[in-house]
């Protein structure tokens, strides 16, 4: 398996498993299907969601063992900005300082390193409000 599907996997589970029932409590339908997406929510998926991707991957290769420092993008979308700001609180409480499950690999750390806010507008004048953050894994094989 590679590290990038085993890290999805260990993201998804830490996000919409049972540790993150208060997170999914917040999403829509109550429930992380169809709530929680690897790269992109379906179209017109009812709101509010949350997103994860990765943005940066680098071998490390400062140790004996293969390493990878990985950069995970997880934020929140929602009609207010109150709330993208409480799923993303959420979401922290998942992933920073967190130990992961990734098969194949053991996780370093997970820690959270910045965080941001958006508004964008549909065609349509809807308007999404984003709030997440970047969150570097080390992981290390061997």
């Amino acid at each position: 398996m590679t590290s990038q599907n085993a890290l999805n996997t260990a993201i998804y589970t830490r996000l919409a498993g049972t540790a993150g029932t208060a997170l999914t409590n917040l999403l829509a339908g109550g429930t992380a299907v169809p709530s929680v997406f690897f790269q992109q929510a379906a179209d017109n998926n009812a709101l509010p969601y949350v997103v994860w991707f990765y943005p940066s991957e680098i071998d490390d290769n400062k140790i004996q063992h293969r390493m990878k420092d990985i950069i995970i993008r997880a934020y929140g979308v929602a009609s207010a900005p109150a709330l993208a700001g409480t799923i993303d609180a959420a979401i922290d409480t998942l992933l920073n300082n967190a130990t992961l499950t990734v098969t194949g690999w053991t996780n370093i750390w997970t820690r959270r390193e910045n965080g941001y806010q958006l508004i964008t507008t549909s065609e349509k004048g809807v308007r999404y409000y984003t709030s997440g953050a970047d969150y570097r894994v080390n992981i290390t094989k061997g």
